[in-house]
C-alpha cells in the first residue's frame, strides 16, 4: 500500500463506523417509538375519530362531523359544570 492509499482507506472505514452507529442508535430508540405508537398515538387518533362518529356500542357508526360537540355546547348540564369548577378559582371577598 502507498503512502496516499492508507489514509483513503482509514476514512473509508471510519465512515462505516459512524454510519453503523447511527443505526444502532435508532434501534435502542425504535421499541419505545414502538409503544408510544401503539398505546398514545393510535388510541389518541381513534379517540378524536370516534368523537366525529355516532358510535353505539352495538350496531353501524355513522359520521356526524361536529354536531357531537354542538351537542355538548347546547347542553345545559354542561354549561352549569363549570360554575362550581370555576368558582374555586375566584377571589373570595373577605369582609
Amino acid at each position: 500500500m502507498t503512502a496516499s492509499a492508507l489514509p483513503a482507506t482509514v476514512a473509508r472505514r471510519r465512515r462505516a463506523v459512524l454510519a453503523g452507529r447511527r443505526w444502532t442508535g435508532f434501534f435502542y430508540v425504535a421499541p419505545a417509538m414502538a409503544l408510544v405508537l401503539v398505546f398514545f398515538l393510535l388510541p389518541l387518533g381513534m379517540t378524536g375519530w370516534m368523537s366525529l362518529n355516532n358510535w353505539p356500542l352495538l350496531g353501524e357508526h355513522r359520521y356526524i362531523a361536529l354536531d357531537n360537540y354542538f351537542a355538548i355546547l347546547e347542553d345545559r348540564r354542561f354549561s352549569l359544570m363549570w360554575i362550581p369548577a370555576c368558582s374555586a378559582h375566584w377571589p373570595r371577598d373577605s369582609a
